[in-house]
């Protein structure tokens, strides 16, 4: 008599006690306010240096981490912008760099004041904190994400939990709260935020999500597949389709769903564009060039129609580039080129862009605190030198994750869910400032860490 043998539990090891808080931490933070408040940013930051800490205590994965040039380059250029981000807030540095706004308010308050490049120097200090806590999280990402079964859990955990906090705002929805958790919503009363403050915040949030989900589901299909004899394909397909499809292609709608209920014009646009640019890279990793141009050439019909049918019933889309947002953004991206023109080498320190929007603006009625631009706002506060450093380190990162998709012969889903990822966070990030709360930036450095692991074969890291 044969008995059925359990799974076995993981076995209570530092690295695994490491990768359970680092999972839940990441997977938990957006329940704090979209993690975008001190208190639930802080209890993150402590259980991922507990994370980090079981690791140096045992040093196994650590030991057995590949690190290529092009990673240590990335984090060199991102050591050296933090580097320039300290040394702006520091009044050692030449006086003649100092901002002349503080020879202003020395004199006009009468006694000396210690000058610097930054304008505020205590957002500055809090922008670098948060800066380094994202890198950190990435890196754990990228170590936990050595071993495939620990990088499947890392997608999976983002999935279920991400379904969690659709569930919360669709609840939200139905009884017609104003509240996020127990705090009064100050905007977007109307629109599914779920824990989050911000509808496209938490739309980026529910993006990364869907991707998570489709990925997974696609996954589900190619495993059968692989597991069928070709004869058989068929009845297995009709199997699949009929009793483990349903379920996670309702979860897939039902995350859908949740981010047209937030009624953030950007983040659906790229949600969609994110899902096609992942089925699409997964062909390009199976070298099926022509399906992938098919898929290519599939995806740009659908979008267009999709943007025409959205332009014509939705005044929303139609007033997407006209309404007063809009306008005012502009207006605000004019103001953050002529901050650059003024001060291209310097910049103004990290978290002063409010600072600089006083200064410049004189037409737009709304206070800006962010950019609505990123990419803007990091040149804008560390000058164009260190700016670039910053995003030239983010180039190389995704160029890794490119190159998994053209060298990898297995496991193509991480290097495709990576620049899909990509594509949605730094898409949005483009005329949002999404990189900046939590809640959206730490779960997308858990992606992007854990699809650069896997990028790089086990036969390319034993010849390093």
């Amino acid at each position: 008599m044969s008995v059925s043998k359990q799974p076995a539990l993981p076995a209570l090891t530092l690295s695994n006690a490491a990768f359970a808080c680092y999972v839940l931490c990441i997977t938990l933070l957006p329940l704090g306010f979209g993690g975008n408040r001190d208190i639930p940013f802080g209890i993150a930051q402590i259980v991922l240096a507990i994370s980090a800490l079981l690791l140096v205590f045992e040093q196994t994965l650590i030991k057995e981490c590949f690190w290529p040039k092009r990673i240590i380059y990335a984090l060199w250029l991102f050591a050296l912008a933090m580097l320039w981000g300290f040394l702006q807030t520091q009044s050692f540095m030449p006086s003649d760099w100092h901002h002349p706004i503080w020879q202003d308010a020395a004199q006009a308050l009468n006694k000396p004041l210690e000058g610097s490049i930054a304008l505020w120097r205590g957002e500055a200090f809090f922008s670098l904190n948060r800066l380094i806590t994202y890198i950190v999280t990435g890196i754990l990402g990228y170590v936990f994400g050595q071993e495939c079964g620990r990088a499947k859990l890392m997608v999976k955990a983002l999935w279920y939990s991400g379904i969690a906090l659709c569930i919360y705002g669709y609840f939200n929805v139905a009884t017609d709260s104003t509240k996020v958790l127990w705090v009064e919503k100050l905007q977007y009363e109307h629109d599914l935020t779920s824990t989050f403050f911000s509808k496209n915040h938490f739309a980026i949030y529910a993006a990364l999500v869907l991707l998570c989900g489709c990925c997974l589901f696609y996954q589900s299909w190619r495993k059968e597949l692989r597991e069928t004899r070709e004869k058989k394909r068929s009845k297995t397909f009709m199997m699949w389709a009929t009793q483990k499809a349903p379920l996670p292609f309702f979860l897939i709608l039902f995350v859908f769903v949740a981010i047209l209920l937030t009624h953030s014009r950007a983040a659906l646009l790229l949600s969609l564009a994110g899902v096609a640019v992942y089925f699409i890279c997964y062909q390009l990793y199976a070298k099926q060039w022509s399906r992938a141009m098919l898929l290519l050439l599939a995806c740009v019909g659908i979008g267009a129609v999709i943007i025409s049918f959205a332009v014509e019933s939705s005044v929303q889309f139609a007033n997407l580039f006209i309404d007063q947002s809009s306008k005012d953004r502009a207006t605000v991206y004019n103001f953050c080129m002529a901050a650059i023109g003024d001060n291209p080498w310097l910049g103004y320190g990290l978290g002063s862009f409010q600072a600089v929007f006083r200064m410049y603006n004189d037409s737009v009625s709304a206070s800006f605190n962010h950019a609505h631009s990123d990419i803007l706002e990091s040149l804008v506060d560390l000058g164009l030198p260190a700016g670039l450093m910053l995003w030239a380190a983010m180039a190389l990162l995704i160029s890794g994750v490119i190159r998994g998709l053209f060298k990898r012969r297995r496991r193509g889903l991480f290097p495709a869910l990576g620049c899909a990822a990509c594509v949605i966070v730094l898409g949005h990030s483009a005329v949002d400032f999404s990189l900046q709360i939590p809640g959206v930036v730490m779960p997308f450095a858990m992606l992007l860490g854990l699809s650069l692991a896997q990028s790089w074969g086990s036969s390319e890291k034993d010849t390093g």
